[in-house]
């Protein structure tokens, strides 16, 4: 970017339109823009870093009312135009800032109108302004940092942290585009899904074999086979159904036109006698219908004619009679509409009449304004000296109650002690309640155990805490029940046997065998008694038992879980024993902490606070009624100068009243103005009016009579033309009836009717000629068409007979055989499209693997990628490698700047060190640098940034602006920026500086010097 013009006027102490020419300041590559303190050398670069970003260091986006702050107060208009070049082709752009004030309300500065344009064939055309930070290629940050350096701002790029100059060299150098993690994420999600995909279409597929596919072409060989067998069979009865078909269709024709000759016969005499009728149809329509149709249209247009004629006659008396009438009127009319002006002048002196007696009345009305505003200026002076007055109070009253507040900060500090007290001895008490809930809970358990000591009966009762005592009664009473169950079960297994035997016994018959020993006899059967009561009432004892075991291992249970959580609950306990132990400390300290006897008790302390609110209530309340009168007093200025502007208004709009009121009595001739001294404006323009009105009434009645005088001669030639014209037509109707009638009669002598009578019924017949034409020759030759069918029907024929048995069982045996073909093709087609898919499915499938290997192979390099892309350390890699390579660029500056001495250098960090080659290279930090150095420093990196930025945005010339405090440098430091500077002057580069400096002016021949005028504000001279 390389600046050419800025114009300005009424920013900040801008007052008059000021120009800068940086064409001609930038011939020279270094100039400078000097000035004292004050003078608004940083408002020109503040003009053009708004110009550009619509942003100023200044003032707030917000909140600082910034268009007012803005804007030269005795300015009413805010003026920025700035043009420069940018880009590869030095494209001149301009940007146009501007912004009015409201005439009306001092404060009220309207919304800025920010504008750009491009020059496009020497002509400004429109741009977005969000597209002139592209076209420079810079944030505004950075754009601060690297083209334009306000003051205050100049070592910031130096002193940046880490991550800021991360951040910033990122945007400069548009690092962002390495930025590959998150593609290399998107891209290994879409790998993972196109393997998930795969996997998931080769389950869908299954196994492929090869031998499946072989025997499928097999089997469909075979059916193709078949096929085309079947196939020729079919041909053949096709063939024979065919000639069996033909014979039937000929044999159903002969019929049918059989019946068909006999219908057309029947109505041939019919047919006969229409065909007759038509003929004399026919003549009479050619030879009479059109002579009868001519001689009743000339009856009726001789009606006509006659009737016309008299109509005319009638008219043109009634006219002639019209015009007579009219001309005694047009005479008279004529007389007065000659006369008409003189009615327009006495309506042009009343309108001169009546704005008299609306002057003089707005005379009397604004001398009546005028006494009623000095008397409300009056009042309002006696108001702003009551006010001030009432401030005067008010400023002693709040002087005051301030001397009267206490020292807030010892009260506080008093509350927050008795604040903490609270807390500790509300936290001592929790803690307390909290041990007192965890005994109680303890109890609890214990009481749990004494009541398992009552449930399980035993004989002796220990303490109710030796839950080791419980679980040792507890295992030796379940082994006891456990033996018993055990000896239980012997039993029921005796008395089964018992019970079986029993069943034998009792089965036993002599002479039978027994089944246990094969005996024939059986002297002394088992002989038991009560086998089943005794097996029943051991199984039951068993059964009890064996519930009492299980009673016995859940009490068990809960005898561990009890001891689990009594020791859990215990541990619980110490340590909230000994937080209880640490509370008492903290609160013996803390109430050994107190020092304020006077506010010993907590309520003197409240009242302390209570009344501190009262006095700062009523000072908030006095301020607040102080800022109200200062609204008051304002408000009662400025109605003191509304109405002293008031009332000169109001006495120049008087003087202009009366020498109007002059004008226009000097103008009135016709009429005499003491005439009307007593009438109303509403009755003078009303007068007025009435002789308007009698101007447009004759002009109006003028042009009637004429414009009617005219339309009846129209009239009058009109009606006597038409009469003339239907008298001519008339005489030649009547020769062209004599000449038809002659026609009709010659007609009638040639034909074979006797009279005209008959050959009018003839042509009264409601007959359609083309339709029954059509209806007789359709007739004829239906019937020989019938003929000549019959015949050739006949003939093909022959001898042959038609067999309707032998043809249905041909067209069945047909229908069977294409059932079969139609059978074995929906085979065919399956088998073809499962082989086919089996290929096909073969075909992906291996497709598929090979994909997948493919895929598995590119997830693994996606992951390498991944882990090289984590966390932003590609981009800061880059960013550290750019860093590097300006941090080079600058030291060919630094290093000569320094004469050899100190060079820059990045760390691993990204932040600057310095190398000191007087102390034997050793590194330390860029803070040890003295001024002049660190200002070399900067400038050096400054430069290479703007170097950059120019490769960046293809400008062809490099363009760096800084505002920097040079006085606070010393004369060595100072002497290092002037051979800094002489430096510049062989580079190509364009350079600016602004300073107050005195002797920088002798550094720099080419250079502006500001000024501030008290009257005039800031003004811009140029120097050679």
């Amino acid at each position: 970017m390389i600046p050419i013009r800025l114009t300005l006027q009424g920013l900040y102490s801008y007052q008059e339109k000021q120009v800068i020419d940086f064409d001609r300041l930038t011939r020279s590559h270094i100039f400078g823009i000097f000035g004292p303190v004050g003078s608004g050398k940083s408002a020109i670069l503040e003009a053009i870093s708004y110009a550009l970003y619509g942003r100023t260091d200044r003032l707030n986006l917000t909140g600082d009312n910034r268009y007012y702050n803005m804007m030269n107060l005795k300015s009413n208009e805010l003026l920025i135009e700035f043009i420069f070049t940018a880009g590869k082709q030095d494209t001149e752009y301009l940007t146009l800032v501007k912004s009015r004030r409201n005439s009306r309300q001092f404060e009220d500065v309207k919304a800025i109108e920010h504008t750009a344009y491009k020059k496009i064939n020497n002509e400004w055309t429109p741009i977005e302004l969000s597209s002139l930070e592209s076209i420079i290629g810079l944030s505004y940050e950075n754009f601060k940092r690297t083209i334009i350096i306000p003051q205050g701002k100049f070592q910031e790029f130096l002193q940046l942290g880490n991550k800021e100059r991360t951040v910033m060299m990122k945007e400069l150098f548009n690092l962002d585009k390495y930025e590959l993690f998150f593609k290399v994420v998107s891209l290994e999600t879409k790998n993972n899904q196109l393997i998930q995909h795969l996997e998931g279409q080769m389950a869908q597929l299954g196994e492929i074999s090869l031998p499946r596919i072989e025997e499928c072409e097999s089997n469909l060989a075979v059916l193709k086979k078949e096929i085309e067998k079947k196939k020729f069979e079919w041909a053949i009865q096709q063939g024979q159904e065919m000639e069996f078909r033909k014979l039937r269709d000929l044999f159903i024709k002969i019929k049918e036109t059989e019946n068909t000759i006999n219908q057309l016969k029947n109505q041939e005499a019919v047919f006969d006698q229409l065909e007759k009728s038509l003929q004399e149809f026919e003549y009479c329509q050619v030879n009479f219908k059109g002579l009868f149709e001519s001689a009743e249209d000339s009856v009726q247009k001789i009606v006509r004619f006659r009737k016309s004629i008299d109509e005319y006659k009638a008219a043109l008396l009634h006219t002639e009679g019209e015009i007579s009438v009219c001309m005694v009127d047009f005479d008279a009319a004529k007389a007065e509409y000659e006369n008409r002006e003189t009615y327009n002048r006495q309506a042009g002196e009343l309108l001169k009449i009546s704005k008299l007696h609306e002057l003089r009345d707005t005379g009397r009305k604004l001398s009546g304004n005028i006494l009623h505003s000095e008397k409300i200026l009056k009042e309002t002076g006696e108001g702003i000296a009551k006010i001030r007055g009432l401030q005067d109070e008010l400023k002693e009253s709040i002087r005051n109650w301030k001397l009267q507040y206490p020292d807030m900060s010892l009260l506080s500090e008093v509350r927050e002690w008795y604040a903490i007290k609270k807390q500790l001895e509300s936290a001592k008490t929790e803690t307390g309640f909290e041990i007192g809930v965890l005994d109680n809970e303890i109890d609890d358990i214990y009481k749990i155990n004494s009541q398992l000591w009552l449930d399980e009966c035993f004989s002796e009762i220990p303490e109710s805490n030796d839950l080791g005592k419980t679980w040792e009664l507890l295992d030796n009473k379940k082994n006891g029940l456990t033996i018993f169950r055990d000896r239980l079960g012997n039993e029921i297994e005796h008395l089964s046997l018992q019970a079986r035997l029993e069943e034998y016994s009792a089965n036993l018959e002599d002479g039978k065998p027994c089944p246990l020993c094969g005996s024939l006899a059986h002297p002394l059967p088992l002989n038991t008694q009560n086998v089943g009561e005794a097996l029943l009432l051991t199984r039951q004892q068993r059964s009890d038992c064996e519930n009492l075991i299980s009673g016995i291992e859940q009490n068990q249970k809960k005898v561990r879980e009890a001891e689990s959580t009594i020791r859990a609950k215990n541990d619980v306990l110490k340590k909230l024993q000994l937080k209880l132990a640490e509370q008492n400390v903290k609160i013996s300290f803390h109430l050994g902490q107190f020092k304020w006897e006077v506010y010993k008790e907590e309520s003197a302390l409240r009242k302390a606070f209570l009344s501190a609110e009262k006095i700062m209530s009523q000072i908030k309340a006095g301020e607040n009624q102080f800022e109200m009168l200062n609204k008051q007093l304002d408000e009662s200025e400025k109605l003191k100068e509304k109405f002293l502007r008031n009332i000169d208004e109001t006495r120049h709009k008087l003087t202009a009243n009366n020498t109007e009121s002059g004008t226009l009595l000097q103008q009135i001739e016709l009429f005499k103005a003491e005439d009307f001294i007593d009438r109303s404006v509403e009755e003078i323009n009303l007068a007025r009016e009435n002789i308007l009105k009698k101007y447009r009434d004759t002009e109006t009645s003028f042009q009637l009579i004429n414009s009617r005088l005219t339309n009846l001669h129209k009239n009058r030639d009109t009606i006597s033309v038409s009469l003339q014209a239907n008298q001519e037509a008339l005489a030649a109707e009547l020769k062209s009836q004599e000449s038809i009638t002659a026609r009709i009669e010659e007609q009638l002598k040639n034909s074979a009717f006797p009279s005209v009578i008959e050959i009018r019924n003839i042509l009264s017949r409601k007959q359609d000629v083309e339709h029954d034409k059509k209806k007789v020759s359709s007739f004829r030759q239906s019937l020989a068409v019938a003929l000549r069918q019959m015949s050739t029907l006949t003939s093909e024929t022959g001898e042959k007979q038609y067999d309707e048995e032998t043809h249905r069982q041909l067209t069945t045996l047909l229908n069977e055989t294409s059932e079969e073909i139609t059978s074995k093709n929906q085979q065919v087609g399956k088998l073809a499209s499962d082989l086919d898919t089996m290929k096909t499915d073969l075909l992906a499938y291996t497709g598929m693997r090979d994909r997948m290997a493919a895929l598995a192979l590119r997830g693994e390099d996606i992951k390498t990628l991944k882990q090289l892309f984590k966390g932003s350390g590609f981009v800061n890699y880059i960013s550290t490698v750019y860093l590097q390579e300006l941090c080079h660029s600058a030291n060919e500056r630094f290093y000569k700047l320094t004469r050899q001495k100190l060079s820059l250098e990045v760390t691993d960090d990204n932040t600057f060190q310095v190398r000191d080659f007087l102390n034997g290279g050793k590194i330390r930090n860029v803070k040890t640098l003295s001024g002049g150095q660190t200002f070399q420093a900067a400038l050096s990196l400054s430069l290479a940034l703007a170097d950059s930025i120019q490769k960046i945005t293809e400008s062809s010339q490099n363009f760096f602006f800084m505002d920097e405090g040079f006085g606070s440098l010393d004369k060595e430091s100072l002497a290092i920026v002037f051979d800094t500077l002489k430096s510049l002057r062989k580079e190509n580069r364009i350079v600016g500086v602004i300073s107050h400096v005195e002797e920088m002016q002798q550094e720099i021949d080419n250079y502006l010097k500001i000024v501030m005028d008290d009257e005039r504000g800031s003004l811009i001279q140029s120097e050679p």
